[in-house]
């Protein structure tokens, strides 16, 4: 399959993460555990018409696995849902920057793999110019920052685990079951903090839920099809969209550092995917010499 395709998914992708983080601006009344909640129940609305048209799609061996993507994901969302609510669209896009530097650590401990040195170097720059993005006069465990970087982490190891069980069942299945799980988690948050939804909230809402599934699908597509190598350094378009849409919908203009901070997180990324390419190229060119 041409590259093309999946990262025409993965692109998609990205661009409806910026859209959710829209909707969840536009909900400033409702608590995000209800937020969380509604969006996972109209995720699964959203999927009724593929459990009717195929019934196979709610088979699946693997409850278990896809039971623990769904607490980590409604755990993830709550707290980026409620970091992006008081934090300007592209900042908290950087801030969801750092997973990648949370994906090195797992991969070194416990994952035991192999890291090559470049690869730390240029996550590594990259975090250091996130954080350089707190405030450290008035900061505070908190603050926005935090809880969207304690987001990003659980964001980390949600990808893991997408990453090594994106083939053990079908996509659409996949995304069925850990919002079925997620939602069943999110109802006893839901109840005890529950504000009545109006009617523009509850299409808010729908339209996250929906959004959500395609979010999920195309990059579940993505990665079963593409290495995370090869789609990651495209994950940072999802910058630009942030800043197209809170232009649009919230006056937003980033700040000089935060070009600045993609501007670095970008050329870094860049020069390591080329780098990483050049390594394989040469690999595969040593192994055909001895052929």
């Amino acid at each position: 399959m041409s590259q093309a395709i999946p990262l025409l998914w993965f692109m998609f992708g990205m661009f409806m993460g910026a859209c959710n983080d829209v909707w969840v601006r536009f909900l400033t009344r409702i608590p995000v555990t209800e937020i969380s909640c509604f969006r996972f129940f109209f995720s699964l609305i959203s999927l009724l018409p593929f459990v009717i048209k195929n019934k196979n799609i709610i088979k699946s061996e693997h409850k278990k696995i896809h039971f623990v993507r769904g607490v980590v994901f409604f755990l993830a969302l709550t707290f980026w849902e409620l970091g992006v609510k008081n934090t300007q669209l592209s900042t908290a896009t950087l801030i969801g920057f750092s997973t990648p530097f949370f994906l090195l650590i797992f991969s070194i401990y416990p994952l035991r793999e192999k890291v090559t040195i470049p690869r730390i170097l240029a996550t590594t720059i990259s975090f250091i110019m996130i954080i350089g993005i707190v405030d450290f006069k008035n900061f505070s465990f908190g603050s926005s920052f935090v809880v969207l970087l304690f987001a990003s982490l659980l964001f980390a190891i949600s990808d893991l685990l997408n990453k090594k069980y994106s083939t053990v069942d079908n996509h659409i299945t996949a995304v069925l079951y850990y919002n079925i799980f997620a939602f069943l988690v999110s109802i006893p948050f839901m109840i005890h903090s529950f504000i009545k939804p109006s009617t523009i909230d509850i299409i808010y809402m729908f339209c996250l839920g929906v959004e959500a599934n395609l979010y999920s699908y195309f990059l579940l597509k993505a990665f079963s099809v593409a290495d995370a190598s090869f789609l990651s350094p495209f994950k940072y378009f999802e910058f630009i969209f942030s800043i197209i849409l809170g232009y649009i919908f919230f006056n937003e203009i980033p700040t000089y550092y935060n070009f600045a901070v993609i501007i670095v997180i970008l050329t870094v990324n860049t020069l390591l995917f080329k780098y990483e390419k050049y390594k394989i190229t040469k690999k595969i060119q040593n192994k055909e010499k001895y052929i």
